[in-house]
């Protein structure tokens, strides 16, 4: 009698608990901070690959009659894998054009300079011709070839990037992830809701467990819509929301779901 006293008193704070955490379930579910910890999660997309290096060969530059210098810097998520033995290059069509080998990587291990490269691009065509031209960039710690398209204006004596944008989103070419997939996600407060989006919050895009995408808040403005990038190996992948509150440590797993696609998604939240 004493043991089904116990069971059934178990049970009933059993109950209690569920009924009292589910009263946002329909929205999210919680996972709480281990210990006293708040330390942010280690979100982060995996880019790596098993790509050779390529055995790119400097161009001839008496074949061309001009050349403009290029100045171009790695994303932010890319800086901490940038290696000396890095490979940089243009090309016009499959025609290369230039090239940084090794990657000339200024600055010192730990300084702000580091992922910037610096390389001689070489042009036949003329002054003002609206040149369409493809970026790769071949990582030798992620093992992975990665590659942008862009179109400028060629303009001799020019440092192209110097000044105006110099920062290329590699992470958005194709690489392991063929499918880019922009959303944006509103969040709607809840009625007498205790969690203050702040600096530092992270909001992350998964899949299975493998994390496709993040958003850090710079600031508290999460009640206006965000947006941000999520990889895909293919349309129709299923999306969970996950978001960090740095303030609590605790870990928010959004239940509406979305999908992969090219056209991008919206989709909205309760917190």
């Amino acid at each position: 009698m004493k043991k089904s006293i116990i069971f059934l008193t178990l049970v009933t704070l059993c109950l209690a608990a569920c009924k009292k955490g589910d009263k946002n379930a329909e929205y999210y579910s919680v996972t709480e901070p281990e210990g006293v910890s708040t330390a942010a999660p280690l979100w982060q997309v995996d880019y790596s690959g098993n790509e050779a290096r390529p055995d790119w060969q400097e161009p001839d530059p008496t074949k061309y009659e001009n050349w403009m210098i290029m100045y171009i810097e790695l994303e932010d998520i890319l800086m901490p894998t940038a290696n000396p033995n890095d490979l940089l290059a243009v090309f016009v069509e499959d025609e290369l054009r230039g090239m940084a080998t090794p990657a000339v990587t200024v600055g010192e291990e730990n300084s702000n300079d580091k992922g910037i490269f610096i390389l001689k691009s070489y042009h036949n065509e003329p002054e003002n011709t609206f040149l369409s031209f493809t970026l790769r960039y071949y990582s030798a710690t992620l093992h992975q070839l990665f590659s942008y398209e862009s179109a400028e204006y060629l303009e001799l004596g020019k440092v192209y990037g110097m000044g105006t944008h110099s920062v290329f989103p590699f992470t958005q070419g194709p690489a392991s992830y063929p499918i880019l997939t922009n959303f944006c996600v509103t969040c709607l407060p809840l009625e007498g809701s205790d969690v203050k989006p702040a600096k530092g919050d992270i909001l992350a895009a998964f899949v299975g467990d493998e994390c496709r995408g993040t958003y850090v808040f710079d600031d508290d403005l999460w009640f206006s819509p965000v947006r941000f990038n999520v990889h895909a190996r293919k349309e129709g992948e299923t999306v969970t929301l996950k978001y960090y509150h740095a303030g609590t440590g605790r870990i928010f797993t959004f239940v509406p779901t979305a999908t992969t696609s090219e056209e991008g998604q919206s989709l909205t939240v309760r917190m």
